[in-house]
């Protein structure tokens, strides 16, 4: 009890020094040049509050008001945020995870995956992956490809309202082949990355 005797008054003093940010839960079209347009899921910068309904912040360099009740204010209490993931705030979870957790579960793989052929050897994990997730959508390929498009053009939250988790994971390994296939990269740099995906 006595670690948490301090902590209104910690709260207190870390809301006064730092702005508050809040999460998009909607699009907002900016009409006026005093509002603040957004899309879902962006982090705003809050700068006032007063009006319970209308609130002021910044997002990209502009500032403009909106209205409160289409965003969620973020708990940052004890936290640092980052867009970009978990790793970009603790480099001790990047050295877990692509020093230790992507070899360790690479090494699982190949313990049980044995491809038939002349040679016999050890199949990679990545091929494994890659023939699974394609198997998985094979069947309904042009609904899954339909709902891809869909996803894109109508900016629908792709993660799991429209998609099953095969054809996440079909997408997820499809786009670590196209930003990795250009700069010819290694299947183990594949793995740890669609690792690194699913960990986000």
């Amino acid at each position: 009890m006595e670690s948490h005797q301090r902590d209104h008054e910690n709260y207190v003093a870390c809301s006064r020094s730092h702005r508050r940010r809040a999460k998009a839960l909607l699009d907002f079209e900016r009409h006026d040049d005093d509002e603040l347009g957004f899309r879902k899921n962006d982090i705003i910068t809050i700068i006032s509050q007063k009006d319970e309904h209308c609130w002021v912040g910044e997002l990209n360099g502009l500032r403009g008001w909106f209205p409160a009740k289409f965003v969620e204010v973020l708990d940052e209490r004890s936290k640092e945020y980052s867009i970009a993931g978990d790793d970009t705030v603790t480099e001790g979870v990047t050295d877990l995870v692509r020093g230790t957790l992507c070899p360790a579960l690479k090494a699982l793989f190949e313990h049980g995956l044995k491809k038939p052929s002349l040679l016999g050897g050890a199949c990679h994990p990545w091929l494994f992956i890659e023939e699974a997730a394609g198997r998985e959508v094979e069947r309904d390929f042009d609904s899954v490809y339909s709902r891809l498009v869909l996803c894109k053009t109508y900016r629908l939250d792709e993660d799991g309202k429209v998609l099953t988790p095969e054809e996440l994971l079909y997408r997820a390994v499809q786009s670590v082949n196209v930003t990795h296939d250009a700069a010819h990269a290694q299947m183990d740099v594949k793995l740890r990355s669609l690792i690194c995906v699913g960990l986000k």
